[in-house]
C-alpha cells in the first residue's frame, strides 16, 4: 500500500472514530492531498537524456538475449517440427 493510500485510510478511520457518517469530509481530502505531494516533492528527478542514454544502453546489453530481436535459436525452439530418421 502507498503512503498515500495508507494517508488516506487514515484519515477515514480518524473521521469515522469522530464521526459515524463514512464519507470523509473535505479537510480529510486535502490532508491526503498534502501528504500525496510532500510524497512527490521527495522523488529524485533525474534528466530524460541522462536516463535515455541508460536505457539505449541496457536495450544493447540485452539484445543478445532478447527473444524478440533475435529470435528463439533453433534448439530451444519447442515448436519447431523435430527431425526424424527414416530408413529407405
Amino acid at each position: 500500500m502507498s503512503r498515500a493510500n495508507a494517508a488516506y485510510n487514515n484519515a477515514i478511520i480518524a473521521h469515522n472514530n469522530n464521526n459515524n457518517n463514512n464519507t470523509p469530509t473535505q479537510m480529510d481530502q486535502v490532508r491526503v492531498q498534502a501528504e500525496q505531494l510532500r510524497i512527490e516533492a521527495q522523488v529524485v528527478r533525474k534528466k530524460v537524456s541522462e536516463v535515455s542514454k541508460d536505457l539505449i544502453e541496457y536495450c544493447e546489453k540485452e539484445k543478445p538475449h532478447d527473444m524478440l530481436v533475435s529470435g528463439p535459436q533453433d534448439n530451444h525452439n519447442p515448436f519447431q517440427e523435430k527431425k526424424s530418421c527414416t530408413i529407405l
